[in-house]
């Protein structure tokens, strides 16, 4: 493949876009997530399986890919969302638990800037003016609030504003502000939030500096959250954090 400027795997699947704005995907073929109207789940199945890359058919213009365990996002450059694949806990957001054998719109989601499909049964999208929704599975505070279960459609991040990236862990959320700051939500059982404790919480927290030591991080230029055990979460900074 050549003219390929962004890449993202999922469990079963690899996805890449090309510079003139199409996607090709490649893997397995179940519960939709190549975007062409196959679905298949028996492994006997010659078409079980795409063994090279293939375009998603129906959608260019795409800015911005990402894939979660089962699903796949795209943005387009008119700031809209497509989405495929499986859709079983809503991570597809389009009002049901049906996955999509090809791109749909997520109705409702305009002027997004990025979006994440990284975690587990869940996506999250940024928009212009720094608002963080989310959709999909809510079994660890992913939304940023208790009360709900999960949601098909997107659930705006109550308090969170400013933001300019995002990045999604298994389970857990974090956020980069316009003020170099980072906050963090979720699942925290190694730590990943990043708040001197191991106590999971559902509302957006600031990030703590080294050691605990410093009141908040700050100065930050770049997020990512992992998968990875322990869970941990990494920044690339310009500046030490403020002390307290």
């Amino acid at each position: 493949m050549t003219g390929i400027v962004k890449i993202a795997v999922g469990a079963d699947s690899s996805i890449a876009l090309k510079n003139d704005g199409t996607v090709w995907v490649w893997g397995t073929t179940c519960c939709g997530a190549l975007g062409n109207g196959v679905n298949t789940q028996n492994e006997s199945d010659p078409t079980e399986h795409t063994l090279v890359p293939t375009q998603v058919p129906n959608l260019d213009q795409v800015v911005a890919i990402t894939t979660g365990e089962s699903h796949n996002m795209a943005l387009r450059a008119d700031g809209t969302v497509w989405t495929w694949g499986i859709g079983a806990n809503g991570e597809n957001g389009t009002g049901d638990l049906s996955s999509r054998l090809v791109p749909t719109q997520i109705q409702g989601l305009s002027n997004v800037v990025a979006i994440e499909a990284k975690g587990i049964r869940f996506s999250l999208a940024l928009k212009a003016d720094g608002t963080v929704w989310v959709w999909g599975n809510n079994n660890a505070g992913q939304f940023g609030q208790s009360g709900i279960v999960s949601s098909d459609t997107p659930v705006q991040v109550p308090g969170v504003t400013g933001v300019v990236a995002i990045s999604a862990g298994w389970d857990h959320v974090i956020a980069m502000r316009n003020d170099g700051t980072v906050v963090a939500w979720g699942l925290n059982a190694n730590g990943q939030l990043g708040d001197n404790t191991l106590t999971s919480n559902s509302q957006p927290l600031p990030v703590a500096g080294p050691g605990g030591t410093c009141r908040r991080a700050s100065k930050m230029t770049q997020v990512c959250a992992t998968n990875d055990y322990p869970g941990a979460q990494a920044a690339l900074r310009d500046a030490a954090c403020e002390l307290v």
